[in-house]
């Protein structure tokens, strides 16, 4: 439990550094973080407000990352945002290569914190109760034995 903990926070502090220089360069030097956005979207909006965006928008993932809230939802934005970045931004063969790592980190928190299913199914073990509340029947012979009885159940393919 510790050791995955270790790795989520260490992930997380290196995403957050680099997010972090991506905003500081933003404020540092609005024009080399513009000259990275497509250039139908930089034709048209301001080399100011571009890079604004850009900074407060690293900032607010910083703070969302670690909130500990919807962790799915910001490790897949983030990844779905970087891939973005890396297909507008594809004949750069030296960037690709530096976010690649970046990319990485994300898919990979995004995955960890990949929503878990829990399916409730009716047995004849522990038939289902509309509360999710498992019931057991007065005239079972067995009812200890079916209480303890410790579940593992498999859904075919088909």
């Amino acid at each position: 439990m510790l050791r995955n903990t270790l790795i989520n926070l260490t992930l997380k502090i290196g995403l957050m550094i680099s997010l972090l220089y991506s905003s500081l360069a933003a404020f540092v030097v609005p024009a080399k973080v513009v000259e990275y956005w497509p250039s139908f979207i930089s034709n048209n909006l301001s080399e100011g407000f571009l890079s604004l965006f850009t900074g407060l928008l690293a900032l607010m993932y910083i703070l969302w990352i670690f909130s500990a809230r919807y962790r799915f939802q910001v490790f897949s934005s983030l990844s779905t945002i970087i891939a973005l970045f890396a297909i507008s931004n594809f004949s750069n063969v030296g960037l690709l290569f530096s976010i690649a790592p970046i990319f990485s980190i994300t898919l990979a928190l995004s995955l960890r914190y990949y929503p878990r299913i829990r399916v409730v199914a009716q047995t004849k073990v522990t038939p289902l109760d509309i509360d999710g509340e498992a019931e057991i029947d007065e005239d079972s012979s067995n009812q200890n034995s079916e209480k303890d009885h410790d579940q593992h159940l498999f859904v075919s393919g088909n």
